[in-house]
């Protein structure tokens, strides 16, 4: 899985709007908003993935981490749906399993059929395929950029939805305490 990390700093007045708020207000004020960024670089990567079967389109996911996500702090993930798991899901049993994903972003070399081998003759294969015309498909990358390319909609989206939930949140919580 590809890991990029953004530190959005400049929001001060918002960061202390949101330690004024009770902590379960906070944490989910933050996972709201840091959810509604994620999904634009999921819909952007959906709009510039490659349409052949159109399953790395339906396999792109937004997944909160909840080992890396506590009370100052929200992590998600982008990705793309591969591998057993991905086989059966929902109660339709779709198949999302679009492990060819890596290849298509990153790139592959072509093999020849036939240059199946055990790993004894790995390096005596590599040979004979190199000689019989083994080559490299350069990638089309979709997700890093769709990254690259939301970047600055994704920091305000993420500010826009904050102070949103931040004003909604505080309503909120002077109406529990006027009580």
């Amino acid at each position: 899985m590809i890991s990029i990390r953004a530190k959005v700093e400049g929001l001060d007045e918002l960061a202390k709007a949101l330690e004024e708020l009770p902590q379960d207000l906070a944490e989910r004020a933050l996972r709201q908003a840091t959810a509604a960024g994620a999904a634009i670089v999921r819909d952007e990567a959906r709009a510039r993935a490659p349409r052949d079967t159109g399953k790395m389109i339906a396999a792109a996911f937004v997944k909160k981490d909840g080992g890396q996500t506590d009370d100052v702090r929200a992590v998600y993930h982008v990705g793309i749906r591969a591998g057993k798991r991905a086989r059966s899901l929902g109660k339709k049993k779709l198949n999302l399993d679009a492990f060819y994903w890596k290849f298509v972003e990153f790139g592959h070399f072509t093999r020849h059929a036939g240059s199946k081998r055990s790993d004894s003759t790995l390096k005596r294969a590599a040979k004979r395929a190199l000689a019989k015309g083994v080559r490299f498909v350069s990638g089309r990358p979709f997700l890093r950029p769709a990254l690259e390319m939301k970047q600055a909609e994704v920091i305000e989206k993420i500010r826009s939805v904050l102070e949103a939930r931040i004003r909604r949140f505080a309503s909120r919580a002077k109406r529990r305490t006027a009580k």
